[in-house]
């Protein structure tokens, strides 16, 4: 991906999140995990539909967004646990991406590229097919312009995307009510995803004792304020 594309599928995923859209992409460098980091920015719904097993990033680079969407999103994939990746499964990927949404975005796309394949498959299924117009002399833009030749729907601005498929503007996470003060504190420290030590270094003054805060961990995770993330680490539920 060129560091357009990548830029415009993190504004689009920042955008549609915000705007209470789910964000379905694959999980691949560049346009797939800026679309997902967009996302999570906007503390969004994103769902992965991976190529392997849900037991592991693929490709493993993406390791570190792979937990980010397990916490506060969802993995899918048609294959078990310990399946690993063969180039067969990204077409097969692909359909599932389709059928999921009621709408395809494709940022960029060379001549022969996966993402025209989604584009193809969303249409057949019935979503609304948008592609963003590139620079004619790019090779990454030459599917997406042809895309729009032949009758797709030109991204002109985030905008008019939003308009399209956005409900209302979140105001944000509500606040947890009936809980402990220690609670209320944690909640608000909270990060996207914090360990044990991030939350007593962050605390406003003296920390309480590590077992008033996992109890309050505990009260905030059994009322569905919080997740907890792989490893010993917690995470805000999105809303």
């Amino acid at each position: 991906a060129t560091a357009y594309g990548r830029r415009v599928a993190r504004e689009l995923g920042r955008a549609l999140g915000e705007a209470g859209v789910t964000v379905v992409s694959g999980l691949a460098l560049g346009v797939d995990g800026e679309a997902h980091r967009g996302a999570l920015d906007r503390e969004g719904r994103t769902i992965a539909v991976l190529a392997a097993g849900t037991d592991r990033a693929q490709p493993p680079g993406q390791h570190r967004l792979f937990r980010d969407i397990v916490a506060t999103g969802g993995v899918w994939s048609e294959h078990p646990p310990g399946t690993r990746v063969e180039k067969y499964h990204f077409p097969e990927r692909n359909r599932l991406i389709a059928a999921l949404g009621c709408a395809v975005i494709v940022v960029e796309a060379a001549a022969k590229s996966g993402a025209l394949i989604t584009a193809r498959l969303g249409l057949e299924a019935g979503a609304d097919v948008w592609a963003v117009p590139g620079r004619i002399d790019f090779a990454t833009s030459r599917g997406t312009n042809a895309l729009i030749r032949d009758g797709a729907r030109p991204v002109c601005s985030l905008g008019e995307v939003v308009e399209a498929y956005g409900r209302t503007r979140r105001a944000g996470p509500q606040r947890p009510a009936g809980v402990s003060p220690t609670a209320e504190v944690l909640w608000e420290i909270l990060d996207r995803e914090s360990d044990l030590d991030a939350i007593i270094d962050a605390w406003p003054g003296d920390a309480p004792d590590a077992s008033l805060l996992l109890a309050a961990l505990a009260e905030l995770e059994l009322g569905g304020w919080v997740v907890r993330a792989p490893g010993t680490t917690w995470v805000r539920r999105a809303a």
